[in-house]
């Protein structure tokens, strides 16, 4: 399955790259990008997500899933609410 990881994440890539704003994109590519990048980095990008989308619930969630999957529950707590309060 690793090779179809990824393509995936290569034709994403390619989407992103002949449209930098595609949310889909984005936000897969923040899901699913680089396992071994650092926590905060991957932060990063669902923050500038959830700036870029201010009324989309879909970052405030993947980041809350995110930070639960790194075992930092209170720090996902208010992506939830976000999340709620967006959609």
């Amino acid at each position: 399955q690793l090779g179809r990881r990824d393509e995936a994440i290569a034709c994403w890539q390619r989407a992103l790259n002949g449209a930098p704003n595609y949310r889909d994109a984005r936000l897969y590519l923040a899901e699913h990008g680089d396992p071994g990048r650092p926590i905060e980095e991957a932060l990063a990008s669902y923050e500038r997500l959830r700036r870029d989308y201010p009324f989309d619930p879909a970052a405030s969630l993947a980041a809350g899933r995110y930070l639960v999957s790194h075992q930092r529950l209170e720090e996902a707590l208010p992506l939830f609410e976000e999340a709620a309060h967006r959609g």
